[in-house]
């Protein structure tokens, strides 16, 4: 061993040796070509150039650090609580035994409780912080829930399950509720609140901030992942290739009712799966946001992605809301509907939707506020869309992917006509041309289209009541009041 050691020291100051006398010949020749004057302005410029790199990395990671600061932004945690679901699970669930978590009760962790549970019994969970608490799920038909109040995992940026997540999730027919998830790390940056890894796993009422994934699954072609009504706040890494929710080659992702805020670098929901539902969902990258793509389905499929409110912040890292098949196109069956959404563009340019793909883009009632072009990429279909604060209805036509649009009932306003939209309050007012002009879709081979939830910063998600005559343009209705 101090062999190895002497001859490690000798290696390394011979290299250093070496290298500095390269350096020094280096200056010489400079100065027998050059002169002294000539050499000392060159050195001065590379010294300027680095401390002005060194100045630009500093803003880059204050902008995109660990902790930014969000709270300009309507803060969601007020509306993230305990929700008593009276007892129902999941129907696929079973009835089992019951297994208390928490000081005084039967078992001090849930992964002791794991151990002892039984395919279809109940982990409750009482309410408390849980520091370091993490632990992996193999077995089937298990509930793992929070119990009259807030429980919080918190990983302490410390060791997870497997060096992956808090949960690990491997196997059939999970479902985790009511438990908040904080401060997973991992040394390949990619550690997770919860690693999705069996057939079936239901997501819900859950919170996850300041993780480097929320949500990260592997890659299993019969797979289902489901999430709702949960929160996603600050995960990602600095890098860009961690992300809020990072879906793999699953069968099928259900992404419904989640505020999904304050993405760090990466994407807001970036999803590889065979089939996207992505309804009534509140993205945002808010005041100080830095996010990639608000929707990243890189592998094409199918995509029904209907009701939901996105913001691009005016730094935000990438321009496109909405990018589909941008890296492959990995399924046998592709369609992409956008209906009744609201985007919002904050930044100076932008792109609503990126159709990489031959695939029809149907997009129908959307309301694009900001300057932005509608689409780019390949074939599209637009009907009954609202752009507001844009000076014209911008398509793009890509000769090598057939793009152009075939468009009816659009139309284009300068004026914005939202509630506050330094709030993200962009419900419509009044006088809003979006108010009751929507057109009547035509069925699709898909899914119905129409919405019967929206999801406002105000007051978070609700059923959608038509007011009027018609449905509003976008994802929101006017309120029945001030």
């Amino acid at each position: 061993m101090l062999a190895t050691l002497r001859k490690l020291l000798v290696l390394y100051f011979v290299a250093t040796g070496v290298a500095a006398h390269f350096a020094v010949l280096a200056v010489l020749v400079a100065l027998a070509t050059m002169g002294f004057g000539d050499v000392r302005g060159m050195v001065a410029g590379r010294i300027g150039e680095l401390r002005s790199f060194a100045e630009d990395l500093k803003v880059d990671v204050e902008r995109v650090g660990a902790d930014p600061d969000f709270t300009a932004l309507v803060e969601p945690r007020s509306r993230f609580a305990f929700h008593d679901y009276g007892g129902q699970v999941d129907p696929q669930q079973g009835y089992g035994v019951v297994r208390p978590v928490g000081p005084g009760k039967p078992y001090a962790s849930i992964d002791l409780a794991l151990r002892a549970a039984n395919p279809g019994d109940i982990i409750e969970i009482e309410p408390g912080t849980y520091l370091g608490n993490t632990t992996v799920v193999i077995k089937n038909d298990i509930v793992i829930r929070g119990r009259g109040g807030v429980a919080v995992l918190d990983a302490q940026r410390g060791s997870l399950a497997e060096n992956k997540a808090i949960i690990v999730a491997r196997a059939h027919n999970v479902l985790i509720e009511n438990l908040e998830f904080a401060n997973a790390e991992s040394p390949d940056r990619n550690g997770a609140g919860i690693r999705a890894e069996g057939t079936r796993l239901h997501v819900r009422n859950c919170y996850f901030h300041d993780n480097q994934e929320g949500i990260l699954s592997t890659a299993h072609l019969k797979a289902e992942l489901v999430v709702e009504d949960s929160e996603f706040a600050r995960n990602g890494w600095v890098d860009g290739q961690a992300h809020q929710i990072y879906v793999g080659r699953f069968d099928r992702l259900e992404f419904r009712r989640n505020y999904v805020y304050g993405t760090v670098a990466g994407s807001a929901l970036k999803s590889r799966a065979a089939v996207n539902i992505i309804e009534y969902n509140f993205i945002a990258d808010g005041p100080r946001g830095s996010g990639n793509y608000s929707l990243d389905l890189t592998d094409g499929g199918q995509a029904v992605i209907v009701g939901n409110v996105i913001e691009k912040a005016k730094d935000a890292n990438n321009s496109t809301f909405v990018s589909y098949g941008a890296e492959a196109m990995s399924w046998q069956d592709n369609s992409l509907y956008l209906a009744h959404n609201t985007l919002v563009n904050d930044r100076f340019d932008g792109i609503f939707v990126n159709n990489h793909s031959k695939v029809l883009l149907h997009a129908w009632n959307n309301l694009m506020i900001g300057r932005a072009e509608t689409a780019t990429g390949g074939p599209v279909e637009f009907i009954g869309n609202l752009l507001m604060g844009n000076s014209r209805f911008d398509t793009s036509a890509d000769d090598d992917l057939d793009g152009d649009a075939d468009s009816g009932h659009n139309r284009v306003v300068e004026a914005i006509t939202v509630r506050d939209r330094g709030k993200l309050d962009y419900r419509p007012l009044a006088a809003s041309p979006a108010v009751d002009t929507a057109v009547a879709m035509p069925a699709t081979p898909a899914t119905d289209l129409t919405p019967t939830w929206e999801f406002s910063a105000t007051s978070g998600p609700a059923p959608r009541v038509m007011a009027g005559a018609a449905l509003d343009v976008g994802a929101l209705e006017l309120p029945a009041a001030p």
